[in-house]
């Protein structure tokens, strides 16, 4: 912030040279105009300046007021000298009659045109919108310098004054605003470019998008689902679409209730109301004991938007038993937070909000600074109108008196709240004392003080209060682009649930060899979920991720930078070293974080949590740096080969197999051959008896020579099931 102011003040002091060339030419134009026509007479009776000579008179009453600088009771500012140092306080009320006699004065009004410094003075103080129309109105009613201003002499002379607010505010001023906003960018610019220039739009935004991520985007848990069937159902219900938009709408109208309170409220409304309170009251617990019942309380709370939600119960239900007064309107105010709910559904809203939220440190930069100058220039104004007699704007409760006061003055000036007015009081040199050791709240002002009151608006409302615009738009815009890419918030947030499924105990990991499941969980362009890739066109998406290896587990930004920067178009070997550097510092700090949660985690009693092995300093056989696409080809070949042998051992077997059942059918046959030649035997032995002796011999043997060999070939050969069945009938 103080670099952009810096890198600002040659381009504001060209702007200012501009502003100052206008103020001049309206200046000179002004003293030929009204030079001496804003003066008039003290006396309102008096419209001459030959006339406005000796003393009135003056009978007036005058209403009695505490002055707390000298502790005595006297006039309102601006009336007749009169004070009563023995009235109190209380006592110090009412009027008193006051008559003086008063010398008639021929004066100009404070802001004048009688000579080019008093008439620039002026100008300046239009172009800050203070008062310009009270000059505009003095313009119009001005006649001449011997005469006093008459109403509505001359009227189209306003065209004058408006003519000089639109060039001097609209634009010249709006240059201020202008050189800070375009130097304020440039300088984020450089700076995320690594100050040197050398990336491109789009290596820029890639750049502030992973610094965004690296401190907002973490891995998540997986989706609970309790096991007990009836939480399981609740938990569907609460975890709905159509849930969540109904206690939207619900927050919607609890706020609308909340806006229908007024002042003087009749009995039946305030029962309505509060009817109406009670009922959402019931519904936003009833929602809290729902999430809790179905998550128990520890994954409950494992969620911010659900602990945010249980304050806000918690909040309401405290708030009723407070019952009425102050303490319950404090309640009731922390109730209205519940309407932040909305900002996670809406997108429009959301992107604002990060927008609030990215611009804070910023914010503060900027607030410390202006609080710096706030200090110095109350400290001055202490010493310089600390003892400044009151007047109409310079009262008890703008004033520097203190550093208090004085600080909560210089506040209210920035934003152009009658700083003027202030300053006129500050330069009071009528009805007051003069001397160097005058009392507290009788000195007369200094002169000086327009030098102290011009710079300080210039520093504090058009320098520094400009910055806060710079930084909001810039952030702003940044989010704009951001919305405008390839890659948004939703993509990034599909990415972290397909995370999830793979990383159920969100500890920042995953095995190496999950990647490719990790892509096809992931939608497009973050993954390949919804594609038809094959082997080699995952293969390709692997190599294009530049995704280096050094261990035997992947990092979520690790992997998320590399899929966000092929999905971009992003060579993050081609960015600056500086930025690489600055971006793989991010990423080992969150990779140590996340190694220590793990080893936290695992050593808690009752966690569920694992306990990774992570290997460091893998390198390839030369000692070179892998990449993933190389540990995804090698995994490929392994499986491959893996594959191939299984199938040579799977042919072996049932080589085996076969020969195995071919044999044991051989013997079944011949078995069984064997079997019925018996039976037949036995059979002819009974049906012929001792017939069976005179039987030609030779007839039976040479069958079973015939079976025999033909067993034995069999058992030579493997014949496939046809010719086995064949065979013993061929035998036969």
């Amino acid at each position: 912030v103080v670099n952009a102011l810096f890198r600002s003040l040659p381009g504001l002091g060209n702007v200012f040279l501009v502003s100052l060339l206008f103020w001049l030419i309206f200046g000179i134009l002004g003293m030929q105009l009204f030079m001496g026509s804003f003066a008039r007479c003290d006396d309102e009776d008096i419209d001459a300046k030959a006339e406005c000579v000796d003393g009135w008179v003056n009978e007036t009453g005058v209403a009695m007021a505490w002055d707390s600088i000298t502790k005595s009771c006297g006039p309102t500012p601006g009336g007749a000298s009169y004070a009563h140092s023995a009235f109190t306080q209380a006592q110090c009320t009412g009027t008193f009659n006051s008559t003086v006699y008063v010398e008639r004065t021929w004066k100009s009004d404070d802001m004048n045109f009688d000579n080019i410094f008093l008439a620039m003075q002026t100008l300046f103080e239009m172009s800050t919108t203070e008062g310009w129309t009270a000059v505009m109105y003095n313009g119009v009613d001005s006649r001449s310098p011997e005469l006093a201003p008459k109403r509505d002499h001359n009227p189209p002379i306003a065209f004058f004054f408006v003519a000089f607010e639109i060039v001097a505010n609209f634009f010249i001023l709006n240059l201020f605003i202008g050189i800070i906003l375009d130097n304020f960018a440039r300088l984020a610019a450089e700076s995320a470019d690594g100050s040197n220039g050398l990336m491109t739009k789009a290596q820029v935004m890639w750049v502030k998008t992973q610094r965004r991520l690296q401190q907002q985007s973490e891995p998540t848990k997986a989706d609970y689902y309790p096991e007990d069937q009836t939480r399981k159902s609740v938990y569907k219900i609460v975890e709905r679409e159509e849930f969540d938009w109904f206690i939207m709408a619900v927050i919607v109208a609890n706020a609308l209730t909340m806006m229908m309170e007024h002042y003087n409220m009749s009995d039946a409304w305030t029962d309505t109301l509060l009817g109406l309170s009670i009922f959402f009251a019931i519904i936003f617990t009833f929602e809290a004991a729902a999430k809790l019942y179905a998550m128990y309380p520890a994954a409950y709370f494992s969620s911010r938007w659900n602990c945010f939600d249980f304050f806000c119960v918690a909040i309401t239900l405290i708030g009723f038993m407070a019952g009425g007064g102050g303490a319950a309107s404090v309640f009731r105010i922390l109730r209205l937070a519940r309407i932040f709910r909305v900002v996670k559904k809406l997108t429009g809203l959301r992107m604002l909000f990060n927008t609030l939220i990215i611009s804070l440190p910023g914010l503060l930069n900027i607030g410390a600074l202006m609080f710096l100058l706030c200090f110095v220039y109350a400290i001055l104004g202490m010493n310089l109108f600390g003892k400044v007699k009151f007047g109409e704007n310079l009262n008890e409760d703008a004033n520097f008196t203190n550093f208090g006061n004085s600080l909560l003055l210089l506040l209210r000036m920035v934003t152009g709240e009658a700083w003027n007015s202030v300053m006129y009081d500050c330069m009071i040199d009528t009805d007051c004392d003069s001397a160097a050791d005058c009392a507290r709240g009788e000195c007369c002002g200094n002169d000086g003080a327009p030098l102290y009151f011009i710079t300080f608006v210039i520093l504090g409302t058009f320098i520094t209060l400009n910055l806060l615009i710079a930084v909001v738009l810039d952030n702003f815009s940044n989010n704009k682009k951001e919305e405008g890419t390839n890659i948004t918030d939703a993509h990034i947030e599909d990415f972290a649930q397909a995370w999830s499924k793979l990383d159920p105990h969100a500890t920042g990991f995953i095995p190496c060899t999950r990647l490719v499941s990790l892509l096809k969980l992931a939608k497009t362009p973050l993954g390949v979920k919804g594609t038809r890739l094959s082997r080699l066109g995952i293969l390709r998406f692997q190599k294009n991720l530049n995704l280096h290896v050094e261990s035997n587990y992947l990092h979520y930004h690790d992997v998320l930078q590399a899929v966000t920067a092929r999905a971009m178009g992003i060579n993050t070997d081609a960015l600056p070293h500086d930025v690489q550097i600055a971006l793989e510092t991010g990423k080992v700090k969150a990779k140590i974080e996340a190694e220590k949660k793990i080893q936290m985690n695992a050593k808690a009693r009752g966690s569920t949590a694992p306990m990774l092995q992570i290997t460091h300093g893998m390198t390839g056989a030369d000692g070179e740096q892998l990449t993933i696409e190389q540990l995804y080809a090698v995994q490929r070949i392994q499986a491959a080969f893996r594959g191939r042998k299984a199938r040579r051992e799977s042919q072996v077997r049932a080589e085996e197999e076969r020969a195995a059942r071919s044999k044991a059918k051989a013997e079944m046959i011949l078995s069984h051959v064997k079997n019925i030649f018996v039976e037949v035997e036995e059979n002819e032995r009974r049906r012929q008896g001792g017939a069976l002796l005179g039987r030609r011999p030779g007839a039976t043997d040479s069958a079973m020579v015939v079976l025999r060999d033909s067993a034995q070939g069999s058992e030579i050969e493997e014949p496939d099931n046809d010719s086995a069945r064949r065979s013993p009938g061929s035998s036969i």
